[in-house]
């Protein structure tokens, strides 16, 4: 049974990117809105209302859709957007979401923040990803090494911190939740934009 059809049957949304045609999950993928005035928006929740364009979580795929008008052709209409400006916006968005869930799953119990307290949760198979800060030390990223789990980076220290209601806190692990779920895709798209 091929990947697509399984996500078929498990009742997953799929769409199309724009820019290479790659059909996979819708949230994956970035949504996007045309504004009345033709102004292409992110639509990080993707629930605005009306039609929506998605891109892969790709620098490249937003440059291919800037460059070859594949948001004009999607929203079959005139679009104004400068795609610099609005990969940063992307960008930007999906950290400031990833902070704000990253609070909720420490409240929840789906986060352990502390480097020592987060390793020792790898080894016991309810470990989705480790989160380390931006401005973690080269030393400290070297010490973390590889993981059998993912290693994302996530905003700085003082961010991190503040959103877990703490001082500075460089690594936080994250553990299975549907909370922890939606850090992780966020951290993930945000790097790869």
């Amino acid at each position: 049974m091929s990947k697509v059809s399984e996500r078929k049957e498990s009742g997953e949304t799929e769409r199309m990117c724009i820019a290479c045609r790659t059909v996979a999950p819708a949230k994956s993928l970035l949504r996007f809105v045309r504004a009345n005035d033709g102004e292409v928006l992110f639509d990080a929740k993707a629930s605005a209302p009306g039609r929506g364009a998605y891109l892969c979580a790709d620098a490249a795929c937003l440059s291919v859709a800037a460059k070859r008008g594949h948001f004009a052709r999607a929203f079959e209409a005139p679009v104004v957007f400068d795609a610099q400006a609005l990969a940063i916006q992307v960008k930007a968005t999906l950290m400031k979401r990833a902070e704000e869930n990253l609070g909720l799953a420490f409240k929840v119990g789906q986060c352990v923040p502390g480097r020592t307290k987060a390793l020792l949760q790898v080894p016991t198979g309810n470990c989705l990803a480790i989160v380390i800060a931006e401005d973690l030390t080269e030393n400290s990223v070297r010490e973390i090494g590889e993981m059998t789990v993912p290693v994302l980076p996530g905003p700085d220290k003082a961010k991190m911190g503040h959103a877990l209601g703490r001082g500075e806190t460089g690594v936080v692990a994250l553990l299975k939740g549907r909370i922890s779920e939606q850090v992780m895709c966020d951290l993930q798209r945000s790097r790869r934009v």
